[in-house]
């Protein structure tokens, strides 16, 4: 099931350089470019960002320690701060959305009201977005379709056939409303009491195995957000540098990127 999503970035990565080769020669460093490029987003994205990736080498990290609960609740984290980024870069649209609609207030800037927001709100502005069904694998929609049919007759004694079927086909249909409630209830499971009132374990060679494949199912998400990262950052971008403020600061980000290229490389010809 799993895909290589590092392969991907990496390629994106080639991709840019070449581009930049291609138009400044050797003059500006792709780093230094990616670094400056930074200051066209506002101080969320980035920030955004780099909670992002914190919480995904925690998720790691207890991956490699076999603390699957743990991973769990770090991928959780990881997914909810990519979708808030989003947020933020799909601005346009997710304040056309029924939840944004219906939550924000007069009172309160754009940034104010979807700070707050947690996977409650996110998931369903990531459903009327389509943020990540098209782009989850057949084969993780598979195993999701094969838990539920081994699941659903513990979970729900009594549960019919015909109502088995109909979980197995929303799957099919909605994937990453599936992917993404399944990450919301594990995370949901930190909460003492509730573990009591569902008669949760967690202390089992079971649960533990549970909770690897809901972290594995949680990348999923993951992978596919990054997918979709470079088009919906364009997008962002391209309103962005529409404005008046926005072609200025390229054009301040530029001339610093220039200007000290300029100077680095007179530094050297004087020094050789």
């Amino acid at each position: 099931m799993a895909r290589d999503i590092n392969a991907y970035i990496a390629a994106e990565e080639t991709e840019a350089r070449a581009t930049l080769e291609k138009a400044f020669g050797g003059l500006l460093s792709f780093q230094d470019i990616a670094t400056a490029a930074q200051d066209l987003f506002p101080p969320e994205i980035r920030e955004l960002q780099a909670l992002g990736v914190f919480f995904e080498g925690e998720m790691i990290r207890c991956r490699d320690a076999k603390a699957y609960f743990s991973g769990c609740l770090a991928a959780a984290a990881m997914i909810e701060t990519f979708l808030l980024l989003y947020s933020f870069l799909d601005k346009t649209e997710v304040s056309r959305t029924v939840l944004f609609r219906k939550l924000s207030k007069p009172s309160k800037t754009y940034e104010e009201v979807v700070l707050r927001w947690t996977l409650k709100e996110l998931i369903p502005v990531a459903q009327e977005l389509d943020w990540i069904r098209r782009s989850v694998q057949p084969a993780a929609v598979s195993v999701l379709v094969k838990l539920h049919e081994e699941l659903a007759p513990a979970v729900r004694p009594g549960i019919t056939s015909a109502e088995i079927a109909a979980g197995a086909k929303y799957i099919e249909t909605h994937p990453d409303l599936a992917l993404l409630h399944l990450m919301q209830s594990m995370r949901n499971l930190v909460h003492g009491g509730r573990c009591v009132r569902l008669r949760k374990n967690l202390d089992t060679p079971e649960f533990a195995e549970w909770a690897q494949l809901v972290m594995l199912m949680t990348a999923e998400i993951r992978d596919c957000l990054i997918l979709k990262l470079k088009s919906i950052s364009q997008h962002y971008l391209n309103e962005e540098l529409k404005s008046a403020a926005g072609q200025a600061k390229l054009v301040t980000l530029t001339t610093s990127i220039l200007a000290k290229a300029v100077a680095s490389a007179a530094s050297q010809g004087s020094g050789s």
